[in-house]
């Protein structure tokens, strides 16, 4: 798929979540006194080596919005959904490669903050679901002459993760976390008559800057 196309799709995406988020912030300042809130993040994932197959370790930017329900003064919990903009940059002496795509992963969620300050806490966090992937990729070499047609298609998605909150007030807080972002998908490899199937994991090492509101 065209690069452009794809951040087409990334930006069309980013732009139906930011609505949803929107509409659903707009009725918690209506009712303000209840338990029903919204953490948004926005964060980058850098690649870790050897996660999965050693030759494609992505890396690149994502966005996750994730209601829930603030169930004690430490622990929120929920469903959210995210949006990762894979991006893998090789180096192809006499070939081509596009290999980049979208995960979209739907999750459970928690957060459970450790009161030490009235302002600053730190704060453990987890996110378990699937990642739902649907792409087209391709890889051409000139010597010899062959051109691989690849399909990925989603799979487990899980993310741990630890940071600090500030409260700003009583309702609103920014996060700054770090986290391990992991994501397994399938891998449908075919050239002319030959093909290979395989599970892959890809790892990376996220900085996510947040919302918790």
């Amino acid at each position: 798929m065209d690069l452009s196309i794809k951040q087409f799709i990334f930006m069309k995406k980013l732009a139906l979540i930011l609505v949803v988020l929107s509409a659903l912030s707009m009725n918690i300042f209506s009712q303000e006194e209840n338990n029903f809130g919204i953490h948004v993040e926005v964060g980058y994932a850098f690649s870790l080596p050897k996660g999965g197959n050693d030759n494609f370790n992505y890396h690149g930017l994502n966005i996750l919005g994730m209601p829930g329900f603030h169930i004690s003064d430490n622990l929120f919990t929920g469903v959210g959904i995210g949006l990762y903009d894979y991006r893998y940059n090789p180096t192809i002496v006499g070939g081509t490669m596009d290999v980049d795509f979208i995960s979209a992963p739907i999750f459970l969620h928690g957060l459970y903050s450790f009161f030490v300050d009235p302002k600053i806490n730190p704060f453990v966090g987890f996110k378990i679901g699937y990642g739902i992937v649907s792409d087209k990729l391709n890889y051409t070499i000139d010597n010899p002459e062959a051109e691989w047609q690849m399909k990925v298609s989603g799979g487990f998605y899980l993310s741990p993760s630890i940071g600090i909150l500030y409260s700003l007030n009583k309702r609103h807080k920014l996060s700054l976390g770090l986290s391990y972002d992991m994501q397994q998908y399938r891998l449908k490899k075919t050239v002319e008559a030959y093909g290979t199937d395989s599970d892959e994991t890809n790892s990376a090492l996220a900085v996510k800057v947040g919302w918790l509101f």
